[in-house]
């Protein structure tokens, strides 16, 4: 990144298997700065949480339930609606 620069990002799901590895390269890479959205325990957010793509450039939607568990509605809300 340039001086100055501040290029920023969001990986949703960021503490995930999959996730883990892009945020490391992301970072490693210096492409950009990088803010991880991800479920805790509780789905209600705090509201500086609810601002977590406001200035980002790019959102890589990691995010997705265990693939284990075959129900259709549940990846469909998750993977096309962005929310369980």
């Amino acid at each position: 990144m340039g001086e100055g620069e501040e290029k920023w990002c969001v990986v949703t799901g960021g503490r995930g298997f999959a996730a883990r590895h892009l945020v490391e390269m992301l970072i490693r890479y210096e492409i950009h700065h990088v803010r991880i959205a991800d479920l805790g325990p509780s789905i209600k957010l705090e509201p500086a949480e609810e601002k977590a793509c406001e200035g980002a450039e790019v959102v890589f939607h990691m995010a997705a339930p265990d693939s284990s568990i075959n129900n259709h509605q549940l990846h469909y809300s998750v993977n096309v609606q962005g929310g369980p």
